[in-house]
């Protein structure tokens, strides 16, 4: 009898330690190969507690896969701020000798990469020099060449990474509050109530201290470094699949590859939405975004000053705007006074459906080179059209004309723009809202 197939994947977290689309595909992934008789493992670095600890190797079990988790690993995790403190990303002990011992253990047939945050690139090596293992990366950002995730430079230009020592400094800026806000959601995870007040009185304090002794940011010569053995890597790994045309054309213009693979992803909650039929033009437009006010790299100010412009041209009275999910601080108070803005806060997949329901028009404001852009496809099982920048993944799915309109110049002019157009003519959303319906299951 041939055994099962044996497939470690690597990433950061996991739910609801952590949320976004990355992880629900990584989830989805790892269920689909379990049903197919597969033995699936899964190795991150993960909780992070209150106090010094030294890091330790957990494993646990859910829903049929191992889960290997470094539980207050030396390499923080800071999001769009890079990795902490950042020389760890190169070689880090603890997490190096960790990983042999999953290896060793579980004996994987294939390795697969998802992403590396929290962990260092040494791991890449270990496995395919080391473990003579075969190795499959799924290019989910840009991670590799940018601490910050996005190659989107601090000063709001996309970065062509030309002298990446100059600029990644200012974009990674220091480890802010993130050990604090991963220990919150440990503390959420575990409930532990005790710990939990204890720190809450001390708390004031460990932050005094970290502001008084932020960590330094990388060094020009530690991010030539990163670049110069993330490419080395790159060059060695057995399969790299890319979930859009731009961001295979992105490693391939860097690496000098050209057999990476495109393969577009789907979640099964977005199956699941009932496409909505539009029988008439609506009387009032109804606008909606998806975590496009998270960031300014999502285009957070792109939306405010758009809603700006319109109210000048007197149309506030003729459209809606519902905001979902996180809103960033920057445009938080601008947002709220808005009269034709409602912030919805956050949402679960399963109320997707039902949310969309009145939605005449989505927005993808992104100013990043978005790597796919999950909440364009979910508008789209939904029949809803788009208007959306000519950033990353997004036009493999955004055709102009077609399933709504691009703001070729990615301004909150051209922005403007469009949403008046949708709001003086409403009748024209009607045939991109039939041919999105017709192309659904390819779109």
């Amino acid at each position: 009898m041939i055994a099962p197939m044996r497939v470690l994947h690597i990433g950061w977290a996991y739910r609801p330690l952590r949320g976004g689309g990355l992880i629900a595909y990584v989830d989805d992934l790892m269920a689909l190969q379990r049903e197919r008789g597969l033995e699936i493992a899964y190795f991150c670095a993960g909780r992070v507690h209150w106090g010094k600890r030294a890091p330790r190797l957990s494993r646990w079990s859910r829903d049929g896969v191992v889960n290997f988790e470094i539980e207050d690993p030396c390499l923080l995790h800071a999001g769009d701020a890079g990795n902490f403190p950042p020389e760890r990303e190169l070689v880090e002990p603890y997490s190096e000798g960790f990983f042999r011992q999953v290896l060793s253990e579980f004996r994987p047939d294939l390795v697969h990469v998802h992403e590396l945050a929290g962990l260092p690139f040494s791991l890449l090596s270990i496995a395919s020099a080391e473990y003579r293992l075969p190795v499959a990366m799924t290019l989910h950002n840009y991670f590799m060449f940018c601490p910050t995730l996005n190659l989107y430079r601090s000063d709001g230009m996309l970065c062509i990474l030309e002298e990446p020592s100059h600029q990644c400094p200012n974009c990674c800026g220091t480890d802010r509050h993130f050990r604090e806000h991963l220990i919150q959601k440990t503390f959420a995870l575990e409930r532990t109530f005790l710990s939990r007040a204890v720190h809450q009185v001390l708390r004031p304090a460990e932050n005094l201290l970290r502001r008084l002794c932020p960590a330094p940011g990388p060094s020009p010569e530690l991010i030539r470094a990163r670049l110069a053995g993330n490419l080395a890597y790159l060059a060695q790994i057995d399969l790299l699949i890319s979930q859009s045309e731009r961001t295979a054309e992105i490693y391939r213009q860097r690496t000098g590859r050209d057999d990476i693979h495109v393969l577009h992803s789907s979640l099964p909650h977005i199956d699941r939405l009932r496409p909505r039929t539009m029988t008439r033009a609506p009387e009032r437009i109804r606008f909606a975004t998806l975590n496009g006010c998270l960031a300014p790299f999502k285009g957070a100010g792109l939306i405010a000053d758009a809603l700006d412009i319109l109210e000048e041209k007197g149309l506030g009275d003729r459209f809606h705007l519902d905001v979902w999910g996180e809103v960033h601080a920057s445009v938080l108070n601008r947002l709220a006074v808005t009269p034709t803005v409602s912030l919805r806060g956050c949402y679960r997949e399963d109320e997707l459906d039902d949310l969309l329901d009145q939605v005449d028009v989505g927005l993808i404001p992104s100013l990043c080179e978005e790597v796919y852009g999950y909440t364009g496809i979910e508008f789209l099982a939904k029949g809803i059209p788009l208007i959306g920048n000519p950033r990353g993944g997004i036009t493999d799915y955004l055709i102009d004309g077609g399933t709504g309109w691009l703001n070729r110049s990615c301004s909150a002019e051209g922005l403007a723009g469009l949403m008046e157009k949708a709001i003086l003519d409403p009748s024209s959303l009607l045939p991109l809202n039939q041919a999105i319906c017709v192309r659904r299951s390819e779109l």
